[in-house]
C-alpha cells in the first residue's frame, strides 16, 4: 500500500506500509506512463524509513514506484502511485492570431492555420491530435467546409483571387473569423528586403551584403510576426580569421516588406557568426516583442515611417561614466596591424604588472615564456619590448605554426566599451547597460596565445545568448561569453522595463602555467564553485526543464546551469586510458525527448576533443549529464543530428556524420547518414526532414528538403543558405499555419526572404509549436553561432502519443457539482434561465476554450460535462433536488463511481431542503448536517476534497419575505450555519455563498439586481449566473489554495496561477 501524504507546488511526499524483512526500499520515478520496470531509479532508502519526498513540480502528474529490497535484491513487488495535478502553471506565451495562409497548388488552394493553445480541451490518440475547437472555412464570405481533424484544408474549388477566412467552432457555436487573406501567387511568399549599400575596408577591399540569420517576434502586438533579418557583409569572419569586416545590420520587417527599423551595429562590433546574437522575445510581458543584443559605441538605430522615410535616428545611450572617460560614438577600436604591434609592445612593457606574473603563476620574463635565454631587464623599456614583440611575431609564433601570420593581424577589436542593449519592438532604446563580462584583455588569459595556433581575440570573443523561463512562468535573458576555456553566463529579467540581474556564473580563468605554451582546453577554471564549467560549452546553448522542477535550465554543452544559477552538473567521464576527463566542447547539441520510453529529456552531442576526451559523441541523460550510450573517437566528428527519419523505429534516431545512425537505445541502424546542418518538421506524417545533404564541406546548399522515406520534398530555386559549411537556412520555425515548420531562405540576390510552406494535407491536429515555451525559446536562440534546431518539450514524431503533449491533461482535476436548480446547467430552450454551475469553468480557467458534453454512461440526462485543457467541471446539479432526494435517486453514487484523488466534490444544497411543505424534499435543519456527511464521506472515500457551499441569496424583495418563499428565506441562514459547523468539525472547506452573493447585491441598484433573476425571484438569468459563477470561482480559488496550504503550502510565487 502506497499513498500520498503531502503535496506542495514543488514536491510530493509518499509513504508506504513496512514490508517484512526488507532492509531498504528502491524509489522509482517517471514523468510518463510506463511499466514500473522502465521508471528511473532515484535512490534506495534504508529501512525502517517508509516515506520519501520527490522534489518535482506538481503542475504535471508523476509516477512513483516503491519496491522493497533485501541484501541488494528485490524482496517484493512494485507499489505504484500516480500523483494528481496540484496546480496550474500559467506560462507567458504570445497572443498570436490565426496565422492563416492560403497557397495556390495544382489541385486548388491549400489553407493552413493555427490552433491556439487556449483552444485545446483534450486529446485523442485515435484521431491523432488535440481536441477542442473545430474550424469553419469561408471563401469569399461563403462557408465551404467545417474541419474537425486538422488545421489545414485543400479547397479544390479555390483559385487565385479568392479571399479566405477561418472561424473557430466550439459546442456548435462559431467564434469571430480571422482577418481575410489573399491566395499566394506561388508556392512560396517573398518578403522584399532592402540590402545595405556596399562598402570598402581600410585596405581598400570592397564588400557586399547578403541576408543572414533571422528571428521572428510580434513587435507591435497585433498577433502577427514581424521578421528580423541580420545582414552580413561578404567579408564577415569567424573569430579565428583575421581581416577587416564590414558593419553588421539588423532589420525589422512586416510581412508585406515594410521596413520598420534598422540597427547599425557600428564598426566596433565585428561581423561574424560568433559576435552578434539577437534575442527577440516579449521580455516585459506587454504583448510586444523586444530585442536584446550586444552593442558598443557607434551602434545606431534608424526608425522608418510608413512612407519609408526616416522618422528617428539615434545612437545608443552610453553610460555617464564612459562619457566621463572620454569615450564617444566617434571612436573606432578596430585594430590595424600597426595598432596590434603597438598593443603588444604595451602588453610586454607591463608584463610584470599582470596579476598572474605578480602571484608567480606565469613566468616573470617573456624570454622564459618563449623558451629563450633572458636578454632584457624588467620592467621592459619600449625598445626592449619592441624587440621581444618582433621576436614573438617573426620567430616564436611562426615556429609554433606557419599559419600564425600575426604581422597581418588586423580588423579585430580588443579594447573599448561593450554594452548590452534592449530595444523595444518599435525600435526605441529601452536601456543600455555595461556588458556583464568585459573582455579584460585580447584573449591572453582566455588561452588565445597558448595553443600552437595563436589566435588573439578568439576564445575571448565567443558569445552566446538565449532566453529561458527560469521561474517557470516568465522569460529571462541569458547572455554568455566564452566556452573553450573561461565560461561566463548571466541571467536578467526585464519585467519592469529595466535590466535586473538574476544571477551570474563564471568559471574563472583556467590557471595556465605559461600563457604562450599550454593546453587550456583540458583545464578547469579557478572558481571553487563553477571552475569545472570551463571548456564545456558549445557553439550554441539550449534551455529546457531537465530536472522536472518546472523551471528551465541552461544546457551549456557538456554542463548545465540550474534555474537558480547553481551548477547542476558538469559532465566528466573515463577515457579508455582510465583518465577522468571533461567531455568538453563540441559543434552540435540537441536537447529533446529523444527516447519516448524513458523518463525525462536527453541530450545528444558531438565532442571535438578527440583522444583528450571520453566521447566523440554521446546521448546523455539531461537531468544528470550521464552518458546513456556513446563512443570514444580519436578525431573531431564534426556534426550530429536527431530526428524521426527511419520508418518503424521507435523514438528519435541519432546520427553523426561519417560514423552512423543509431536508434535511441544506441543500436547501429546504418553507417550511411542523412545531412546534419539543419532539420525541419515538414512532413504531414510527423517525421523529420533534413535540409540539404550530408556532404557539408563540399556542397552548395540551397535549402533542399529531403528524407529517406519521402526523398526530395522541396527543391527551392534561386535561394541560398548561410554561414558557409554550416549551410543553415535563415530560419526554420512554425511561423504561421498549422504546427509544421516553414523554411525561410534568402534569395540568391538577397532581394527577398522566401518563405516555403508545406501544402501536403495532414490529418493531425496540434496547437502551434510557438506556444510551447521550450520550442519558442529554441526559435529565439536559433541564430546563435552554429544554428541548431529547437525542440518542443514533448516527443514529436510519427509514433508520438498525444496524451504526452500536455501531460497535465492526463490527470485533470474534476470538480463534481452536486446541487439544485440554481447551479444546474440548462439548454438553449430553457433560456433566459441559467445556473451558475454551467459557467463556473469559464471563470476558473479564464481565456481557454470550454468544451461541453455529456458523460456517456451517466444515467441522468441533465448532467453536463465542461472541459478545458486544465479542468473538468461535471455539473450534476438537478432542479428540485435536496440533499436527501439527490442521494435517494443515486446521483451521489453516480458521482462516486468516478471521483478520484485530486478531484473535488462541490456540495450546495439548502433551498429545497428548507421546503417544509414538500415532504419528499424536506430535511429538517437539525438533520441537515447528518445528510451532508454522506457527501463528505463519499468524497473522502475516494481521496477527493469535499467543498461545502451555502445556497445563493434570494432576490431581496417583499415577495421573498412572505409565504413559503419567506419561510425558506428565513430558514436558509440556519442551514448555512449547519454547513459551517460541519465544515469546521470535519476540517473541510466551506464557502458562505449566500453571504458572498448577498453582499454583492447590496452594492447594486434594484434594477441591476432584477437583471440577475427570473420572474420567480429565485432562479437566475444568464447575467446572474455569469456574475455568481465568477464569485464562486474566486471563492473556490481562495478556499482550495488555503486548504492546500494546510497540507504543504503553495511553494512560492514562481509557480504562477493559484492552486486548484
Amino acid at each position: 500500500m502506497i499513498q500520498i501524504t503531502e503535496m506542495t507546488n514543488n514536491q510530493v511526499t509518499i509513504s508506504w506500509e513496512k514490508y517484512p524483512d526488507a532492509d531498504g526500499y528502491e524509489i522509482f520515478w517517471s514523468d510518463r506512463e510506463l511499466p514500473p520496470e522502465q521508471y528511473r531509479l532515484l535512490e534506495t532508502v534504508p529501512a525502517p524509513c517508509t516515506a520519501y519526498t520527490l522534489e518535482r513540480s506538481t503542475h504535471v502528474p508523476h509516477y512513483l514506484a516503491v519496491r522493497p529490497v533485501k541484501a541488494g535484491k528485490a524482496a517484493g513487488e512494485f507499489m505504484t502511485v500516480r500523483t494528481p495535478v496540484h496546480f496550474i502553471r500559467e506560462e507567458q506565451i504570445e497572443r498570436l492570431n490565426r496565422g492563416l495562409a492560403a497557397v495556390k497548388t495544382e489541385r486548388g488552394v491549400f489553407l493552413t492555420w493555427r490552433m491556439l493553445l487556449c483552444e485545446v480541451c483534450g486529446y485523442s490518440e485515435e484521431a491523432g491530435g488535440m481536441t477542442g475547437a473545430d474550424y469553419r472555412i469561408y471563401r469569399n464570405d461563403r462557408a465551404v467546409a467545417l474541419v474537425t481533424d486538422s488545421t489545414n484544408y485543400l479547397d479544390e474549388s479555390g483559385k487565385p483571387g479568392d479571399v479566405y477566412t477561418v472561424a473557430p467552432v466550439l459546442n456548435g457555436e462559431e467564434g469571430p473569423a480571422c482577418e481575410p487573406v489573399d491566395v499566394w501567387e506561388r508556392e512560396y511568399l517573398d518578403i522584399p528586403i532592402q540590402k545595405p549599400e556596399d562598402g570598402v575596408t581600410p585596405r581598400g577591399e570592397r564588400y557586399t551584403y547578403s541576408a543572414n540569420d533571422m528571428s521572428v517576434s510580434d513587435v507591435d502586438g497585433d498577433g502577427e510576426y514581424e521578421y528580423l533579418v541580420k545582414w552580413d557583409p561578404s567579408n564577415s569572419h569567424d573569430v579565428s580569421i583575421k581581416g577587416y569586416t564590414g558593419r553588421c545590420y539588423i532589420d525589422c520587417y512586416k510581412l508585406n516588406g515594410r521596413l520598420l527599423w534598422r540597427l547599425d551595429m557600428g564598426e566596433n562590433i565585428r561581423a561574424g557568426a560568433h559576435y552578434t546574437q539577437f534575442i527577440c522575445y516579449d521580455f516585459n510581458g506587454d504583448g510586444r516583442g523586444e530585442m536584446a543584443v550586444k552593442t558598443a559605441p557607434g551602434t545606431k538605430m534608424t526608425v522608418y515611417g510608413p512612407d519609408g522615410r526616416t522618422e528617428r535616428e539615434f545612437y545608443i545611450t552610453m553610460p555617464e561614466e564612459d562619457i566621463g572617460r572620454g569615450y564617444s560614438h566617434e571612436d573606432s577600436y578596430v585594430c590595424s596591424a600597426g595598432d596590434y604591434y603597438e598593443h603588444l609592445i604595451g602588453l610586454f612593457m607591463g608584463w610584470r604588472e599582470l596579476p598572474e606574473v605578480v602571484n608567480g603563476q606565469w613566468p616573470d620574463t617573456l624570454e622564459a615564456c618563449f623558451g629563450i635565454p633572458e636578454r632584457y631587464e624588467y620592467p621592459l623599456q619600449r625598445e626592449s619590448a619592441g624587440a621581444l614583440a618582433d621576436y614573438f611575431l617573426d620567430v616564436y609564433a611562426v615556429e609554433r605554426s606557419p599559419k600564425n601570420d600575426l604581422r597581418r593581424f588586423e580588423g579585430f577589436i580588443y579594447e573599448g566599451p561593450e554594452y548590452l542593449t534592449m530595444f523595444g519592438g518599435n525600435g526605441e532604446e529601452l536601456e543600455t547597460v555595461p556588458f556583464p563580462f568585459p573582455r579584460e584583455d585580447d584573449g591572453l588569459r582566455w588561452g588565445d596565445y597558448a595553443m600552437s595556433r595563436i589566435e588573439p581575440c578568439n576564445r575571448v570573443d565567443r558569445f552566446l545568448s538565449g532566453v529561458a523561463y527560469l521561474d517557470g512562468i516568465r522569460p529571462y535573458l541569458i547572455v554568455c561569453r566564452g566556452y573553450y576555456t573561461r565560461s561566463c553566463l548571466a541571467a536578467y529579467d526585464f519585467f519592469e522595463g529595466r535590466f535586473r540581474e538574476t544571477w551570474k556564473v563564471d568559471s574563472g580563468y583556467v590557471p595556465m602555467k605559461n600563457p604562450f605554451n599550454d593546453n587550456p582546453h583540458d583545464l578547469t577554471g579557478i572558481d571553487p564553485v563553477y571552475g569545472t564549467l570551463a571548456g564545456q560549452g558549445n557553439h550554441s546553448l539550449s534551455a529546457a526543464d531537465v530536472d522536472g522542477d518546472g523551471c528551465m535550465e541552461i544546457i551549456y554543452g557538456a554542463a548545465c546551469i540550474d534555474h537558480d544559477g547553481s551548477l547542476l552538473y558538469s559532465s566528466y567521464d573515463r577515457r579508455p586510458d582510465g583518465v577522468i576527463a571533461k567531455l568538453g566542447h563540441g559543434d552540435a547539441m540537441h536537447v529533446a525527448d529523444v527516447d519516448p520510453d524513458r523518463p525525462g529529456l536527453e541530450i545528444f552531442n558531438v565532442f571535438e576533443g578527440a583522444e583528450h576526451v571520453p566521447y566523440g559523441y554521446a546521448l546523455r541523460d539531461a537531468a544528470s549529464g550521464e552518458a546513456i550510450f556513446g563512443a570514444y573517437a580519436e578525431e573531431d566528428l564534426g556534426r550530429c543530428m536527431i530526428g524521426d527519419v527511419v520508418p518503424g523505429v521507435r523514438g528519435y534516431q541519432c546520427w553523426v556524420n561519417g560514423v552512423g545512425i543509431y536508434d535511441c537505445k544506441g543500436n547501429l541502424l546504418d553507417t550511411d547518414t542523412p545531412g546534419s546542418n539543419m532539420s525541419i518538421r515538414w512532413s504531414g506524417d510527423l517525421t523529420t526532414q533534413i535540409t540539404d545533404g550530408s556532404d557539408y564541406l563540399h556542397q552548395k546548399p540551397t535549402g533542399v528538403i529531403r528524407d529517406w522515406s519521402h526523398g526530395v520534398m522541396l527543391t527551392p530555386e534561386h535561394t541560398m543558405t548561410n554561414n558557409g559549411t554550416k549551410g543553415n537556412p535563415c530560419l526554420t520555425a512554425d511561423i504561421f499555419g498549422d504546427f509544421r515548420e516553414e523554411l525561410l531562405l534568402r534569395t540568391a540576390d538577397s532581394s527577398a526572404i522566401r518563405i516555403y510552406i508545406n501544402t501536403e494535407v495532414t490529418d493531425h491536429k496540434l496547437f502551434t509549436l510557438m506556444q510551447d515555451t521550450q520550442y519558442r525559446c529554441g526559435v529565439a536562440w536559433q541564430n546563435n553561432c552554429y544554428n541548431q534546431p529547437g525542440y518542443p518539450s514533448f516527443y514529436y514524431g510519427s509514433d508520438m502519443e498525444f496524451g504526452r503533449v500536455l501531460p497535465y491533461m492526463k490527470q485533470k482535476p474534476v470538480l463534481y457539482l452536486a446541487g439544485d436548480s440554481t447551479a444546474q446547467s440548462y439548454d438553449c430552450g430553457d433560456r433566459p434561465q441559467a445556473g451558475w454551475g454551467e459557467m463556473l469553468l469559464s471563470y476558473l480557467d479564464p481565456g481557454t476554450a470550454v468544451k461541453r458534453g455529456h458523460r456517456e454512461d451517466c444515467p441522468f440526462g441533465q448532467e453536463v460535462r465542461y472541459e478545458t485543457r486544465h479542468f473538468i467541471v461535471d455539473n450534476c446539479a438537478m432542479a428540485g433536488r435536496s440533499s436527501k432526494t439527490f442521494l435517494e435517486e443515486g446521483r451521489l453514487e453516480d458521482i462516486k463511481r468516478y471521483l478520484k484523488e485530486g478531484d473535488y466534490l462541490l456540495i450546495q444544497f439548502g433551498h429545497n431542503d428548507a421546503s417544509a411543505s414538500r415532504a419528499e424534499r424536506y430535511v429538517p435543519v437539525e438533520q441537515f448536517g447528518d445528510m451532508l456527511e454522506a457527501y463528505v464521506c463519499a468524497a473522502r472515500d475516494c481521496k477527493a476534497v469535499p467543498v461545502l457551499l451555502s445556497s445563493i441569496c434570494l432576490y431581496p424583495c417583499r415577495e421573498n419575505e412572505e409565504g413559503e418563499k419567506g419561510a425558506i428565506a428565513a430558514a436558509l441562514p440556519r442551514y448555512a450555519e449547519e454547513m459551517r459547523r460541519l465544515a469546521e468539525r470535519e476540517g473541510i472547506p466551506y464557502i458562505d455563498f449566500g453571504t458572498v452573493t448577498g453582499n454583492l447585491l447590496k452594492e447594486l441598484s434594484r434594477e441591476e439586481t432584477a437583471g440577475y433573476y427570473r420572474e420567480d425571484k429565485v432562479h437566475l438569468t444568464e447575467e446572474g449566473a455569469r456574475v455568481f459563477s465568477c464569485l464562486a470561482a474566486e471563492e473556490l480559488k481562495k478556499v482550495i489554495a488555503r486548504d492546500k496550504n494546510k497540507t504543504g503550502g503553495t511553494g512560492g510565487e514562481r509557480n504562477g496561477k493559484a492552486d486548484i
